[in-house]
């Protein structure tokens, strides 16, 4: 099973989840096409190409709740044939064709079909916990104005849940500075939902402060550095694009080639539930 989830892994590790065959995942384990269906069956209580493909499903919903990419991207994106064979699946699986799952976002859960399979563990293993990281090579630019904010939009990728980001602040050197730091789950239609706030005064020169927070699903966040007492500031990097498809902005204004620097500690399925459990 490790070999052939393995395969899967590196298969999928581009973001385009195309549909693997049971051949593919017996040669990769090194046993019959017939052994291995058996095998995987009575270890998952699921044949693997519908547990694949639930998995691919799973992304896709994923897509739709939290993007509006046309469904014909998220049926190429997630290994389907095309738009059609893609909703027939997914309406299978959710219930609703997904025009309309789209539509009525806030009403669902992408994990669902995932749980009622038992293919978390699954999941966690494909995706396994990572750290969302921006460039290192920094500089950091005037301090923020009263009235004013710095953001910074990034996502956590579909498998994996959110429980801490680290930002690295500054002061000028001064010793009386403050701000408030507020983490947002923010809604493609442009609704923020609050996760976390810190209010940090006094402010430590050249700092690394931190959001830990329960843990929240994959999907579309918002940083925002606000409320500023003296010369707060956020350190940035200049001349890139965010490696998880940030967009950098000042005083709630898109602004390219920057990006504040961040990093968000992102784990699986299983280790956000032991988490959720300990808390």
């Amino acid at each position: 099973m490790s070999d052939a989830l393995a395969f899967v892994r590196h298969e999928w590790a581009g973001g385009r989840l195309r549909a693997i065959r049971l051949d593919e995942l017996a040669e990769a384990a090194s046993v019959s096409t017939g052994h291995f269906a058996r095998q995987f069956r009575q270890y998952y209580d699921i044949g693997a190409v519908a547990a694949l493909e639930r998995l691919r499903l799973a992304r896709a919903a994923s897509m739709l709740l939290c993007g509006n990419q046309p469904l014909a991207v998220v049926a190429k994106e997630c290994g389907f044939a095309d738009a059609f064979h893609f909703s027939k699946r997914f309406s299978r699986t959710y219930g609703l064709p997904p025009g309309r799952y789209r539509r009525s976002r806030t009403d669902h859960d992408a994990d669902i079909p995932l749980a009622a399979a038992g293919l978390r563990a699954m999941a966690a293993t494909l995706w396994p916990p990572t750290a969302i990281e921006q460039a290192v090579h920094t500089s950091a630019p005037p301090p923020l104005r009263t009235g004013g904010s710095y953001g910074q939009t990034f996502t956590v990728p579909f498998g994996l849940s959110l429980t801490q980001v680290r930002f690295m602040l500054a002061t000028y050197s001064s010793t009386t500075s403050g701000a408030t730091v507020t983490l947002y789950r923010e809604d493609p239609g442009g609704d923020r939902a609050r996760v976390a706030a810190k209010r940090i005064e006094p402010m430590v020169d050249n700092t690394t402060e931190w959001l830990t927070i329960p843990s929240y699903q994959h999907g579309s966040y918002y940083l925002e550095l606000s409320e500023p007492v003296g010369t707060p500031t956020w350190w940035w990097h200049q001349g890139g694009i965010a490696a998880v498809g940030g967009t950098a902005h000042i005083d709630g204004a898109p602004v390219h080639d920057i990006n504040f620097i961040f990093s968000a500690t992102a784990v699986g399925p299983a280790a956000a539930t032991t988490a959720a459990h300990q808390r």
